[in-house]
């Protein structure tokens, strides 16, 4: 399903599912951005936004009381953090920190992994993008990556063992044919 982000008194707010959008103090002219949009635009320009804007027009006034303030602090990391909640109990994040910490980056197991099998590489790549991403604001990018890093890093260790498997194999049947081909070598003295 997909979510928004709008750029409400200067602030971003986001990710936002289609059915909450209704529930923000947005016009047709507030920026709006979604995964996979080059750039922000518009709300009027995204078709099931402007339906909601539409429908909010000829809904009668309802007075709204003012949003909660948001508040600001450190943590221990040093990060400031902002957190709001609205009466209707949707969470609306700001850049916020999410409870969780940013994925841990398993650079080791990635080296080791692009060392069994070059497709590790890309394990590593993906590695090098998680602490951005997580400082960026985009967390669940961060999440994605350490995951395929992850998956990258299992399978390229798992070809590579296999690989490595097959060439001790071949080397061991070599050994073994030369030894069968001259039965009466120096192996047996």
């Amino acid at each position: 399903m997909r979510t928004y982000y709008f750029t409400i008194d200067g602030q971003q707010c986001g990710p936002v599912q289609l059915d909450q959008v209704a529930k923000l103090d947005i016009t047709p002219d507030t920026l709006t951005w979604y995964e996979g949009l080059e750039n922000w635009i518009q709300a009027a320009e995204i078709p099931e936004i402007s339906a909601i804007l539409t429908d909010k027009k000829t809904m009668p006034s309802i007075s709204r009381p003012a949003p909660p303030a948001i508040e600001e602090a450190k943590d221990t990391s040093g990060h400031t953090t902002a957190a709001s909640n609205t009466q209707s109990g949707m969470s609306i994040q700001q850049k916020t920190e999410p409870d969780e910490e940013c994925p841990r980056p398993r650079l080791g197991l990635a080296i080791f992994s692009a060392i069994m099998f070059p497709t590790g590489i890309a394990a590593i790549v993906k590695t090098s993008l998680i602490k951005t991403r997580w400082e960026q604001g985009r967390y669940d990018d961060a999440r994605w990556l350490a995951q395929s890093a992850r998956k990258f890093s299992i399978m390229s260790i798992i070809i590579g063992a296999i690989f490595i498997a097959l060439i001790i194999t071949y080397y061991i049947s070599i050994i073994l044919f030369f030894i069968n081909a001259h039965p009466h070598s120096q192996f047996y003295s």
